[in-house]
């Protein structure tokens, strides 16, 4: 499966929005080479931003 590049000030609008980029993130991480080639270091901020903010926003 091809990981999508999330898009520039990503905002999750519904809880399965959140699983999905939840699983992306976890994938990408997950990675045995993500360590060695930390090229997506800012898509995996921004996707950590937008999961930390709905979860504020919803109270998990």
């Amino acid at each position: 499966m091809a990981m999508v590049k999330p898009n520039m000030n990503l905002v999750i609008k519904s809880e399965a929005e959140y699983k999905k980029v939840m699983h992306e993130l976890y994938e990408l991480t997950s990675h045995p080479l993500y360590y060695e080639c930390r090229q997506s270091d800012q898509y995996v901020e921004e996707m950590t931003d937008a999961l930390e903010k709905w979860e504020k926003d919803n109270g998990l």
